[in-house]
């Protein structure tokens, strides 16, 4: 019986080894094929940006001499960031989306970066950067050219206002401003009618969960959601 059991117990030893063998081996492979993720990410990444030349901030040129600018999105192996290139605006002041050329549009000499935003200008037109969930898009903005102000994330003249490339509907610009963020909610724009979350009017309930210091809430509550009161 003793001799039985410690043959029992060396089998389950061998088993348990081998098991401990095979995921360390698992655990080396996956280690190796992340490296090797990162090792030709990086190789791609340095092939495609050793295409175009840096001419200032995001503004880039080919070797044909097109310009192009420069837009980050999330990489692989997740944490990492990529860059694209873009050479393609759409001009909103058309409602059919017209598709320019950078070079057609934009004057080299002019161009810069509105304060520390992803908004963009020349002497001729505002650009801004959007994510639009399957690609990554740059538009001319329709807005007054002589007349226009950053506030927070969005971008306003008298008549209209933008987030990011998006158009906010309804909106007064003329009093539009924002709610800074905190750590419990996003950036918060409003007139004299409507709260907005990004470009969107925010529902009372998506009011109503944010962490919005008292005070403050309920006058925004008495005002934009009488009817809650």
């Amino acid at each position: 019986m003793m001799i039985k059991q410690i043959r029992t117990n060396k089998y389950k030893t061998m088993e348990n080894a081998k098991k401990i063998i095979f995921i360390l081996m698992l655990l080396t492979i996956s280690c190796n094929s992340r490296s090797n993720d990162i090792k030709t990410q990086k190789i791609h990444l340095e092939q495609v940006n050793s295409e175009y030349i840096q001419v200032k901030d995001i503004l880039y040129k080919d070797k044909q001499g097109n310009y192009y600018l420069q837009y980050k999105y999330p990489g692989y192996p997740r944490g990492t960031i990529a860059y694209g290139y873009q050479n393609r605006v759409y001009d909103l002041h058309f409602p059919e989306l017209k598709i320019k050329l950078l070079n057609d549009v934009l004057n080299e000499s002019s161009f810069h970066r509105i304060d520390s935003t992803e908004y963009f200008s020349d002497n001729k037109n505002i650009y801004a950067i959007a994510d639009f969930a399957t690609d990554i898009n740059i538009s001319i903005l329709p807005l007054q050219f002589s007349n226009y102000k950053v506030v927070g994330q969005y971008i306003k003249d008298n008549q209209t206002v933008f987030w990011n490339a998006r158009q906010l509907l309804d909106v007064e610009a003329k009093y539009f401003n924002v709610i800074p963020a905190n750590a419990n909610h996003p950036e918060l724009g409003y007139d004299e009618k409507y709260l907005y979350i990004r470009n969107e009017r925010l529902s009372y309930s998506e009011f109503n969960s944010l962490d919005i210091e008292s005070t403050i809430k309920i006058k925004l509550k008495q005002q934009y959601f009488p009817e809650e009161n």
